[in-house]
């Protein structure tokens, strides 16, 4: 995929020509001042004077940087009968919107569900769209994706091993920490982590110490009341924030509910994107409604904190589909 990067199953990420600074912002050492005439030495980078070191590295002071979270781009057969919209013209309008930026973005994620089915061919389609952006791409995978479609029609090669494996891994971008989690369980709905992905979590957390730290799932972590299906299993929703207590975690970002949402969870922003496939009514409390609609989120992290706008495409918000609430509470 040109001028983007892909996730592995072993936790690394393979960059394949992105265009937009790749490999992130270089880290720049930090020069010793020269001592004066009858003072005491400048003490090196990294301790304080009294000789106490702090407990996180230097470094280069963070600057604005603005990126783009997308979701649920549902890419697939337009003659498919579960597809609500058309997707691909969905997703050339997101595109088109995102390359007419001025300055443009420093980066992109893609927080799951990239194909509706999981096909290479539909992957191929993600791929080539996405690599027309002009900045790195980072990627993860949802419920309606499928890891072996996934690294065919992405070209990664066997880098899910036997099987297909989750898909995660970590990337410093723009002095950014952005680590991708794999949510999906085949054959469900709903999400979940598993252990070897959390003993991964944990070991990654203590990297990039000193610089604030993005995370991608598809999933949103479970909220009090929330039907299953729609996040992670309560489990490791409270792993997760064991996790994460104490760290620089400027914000979560999901998808998967087709809503645009921002939840303060344990103090950290977990935003949500409708996605391009449809937008759920927020209004309809008896069962599921489907609107026309798509969106994307122009994030913005600085010094000062962590800020998203969400970008509605034009849409006349028609009804799409609407499913009661009994064939909801079926979903698993």
């Amino acid at each position: 995929m040109q001028g983007g990067i892909a996730t592995r199953h072993d936790g690394r990420m393979t960059a394949r020509g992105a265009r937009c600074r790749p490999g992130g912002i270089p880290v720049t050492k930090a020069s010793r001042p020269a001592s004066r005439a009858g003072r005491d030495p400048a003490p090196p980078p990294g301790r304080a004077a009294g000789g106490a070191a702090p407990s996180r590295p230097v470094e280069p002071p963070m600057e604005d940087t603005t990126f783009v979270h997308l979701s649920d781009l549902h890419i697939g057969d337009g003659d498919d009968p579960t597809l609500l919209s058309d997707t691909g013209e969905t997703l050339a309008a997101v595109v088109a919107t995102i390359r007419a930026m001025v300055p443009p973005p420093r980066f992109a994620v893609v927080s799951g569900d990239l194909t509706h089915r999981g096909d290479p061919a539909s992957y191929g389609v993600v791929a080539r769209a996405l690599s027309s952006l002009p900045c790195p791409v980072i990627c993860g995978l949802g419920n309606h994706d499928d890891r072996n479609g996934y690294a065919q029609g992405f070209g990664i090669g066997g880098g899910f091993g036997t099987g297909g494996g989750p898909a995660f891994g970590e990337r410093m971008v723009e002095g950014i920490h952005v680590i991708v989690l794999d949510t999906s369980v085949p054959g469900r709905i709903g999400g979940a982590i598993d252990p070897h992905q959390f003993d991964w979590l944990a070991e990654t957390l203590e990297h990039h110490r000193a610089a604030p730290k993005i995370l991608i799932m598809h999933h949103p972590p479970a909220l009090d009341g929330e039907l299953g299906w729609k996040t992670i299993d309560p489990a490791a929703t409270a792993r997760l924030a064991a996790l994460l207590r104490g760290r620089d975690v400027a914000a979560i970002l999901t998808g998967h509910i087709h809503q645009d949402r921002v939840v303060i969870w344990h103090g950290v922003p977990v935003v949500t994107v409708s996605g391009q496939h449809a937008t759920m009514d927020a209004l309809c409390r008896d069962g599921l409604r489907s609107l026309r609609g798509a969106s994307f989120g122009l994030c913005r992290l600085g010094p000062a904190g962590f800020a998203v706008t969400f970008v509605q495409m034009p849409s006349d918000r028609a009804e799409l589909e609407r499913l009661s609430r009994d064939t909801v509470l079926s979903f698993v």
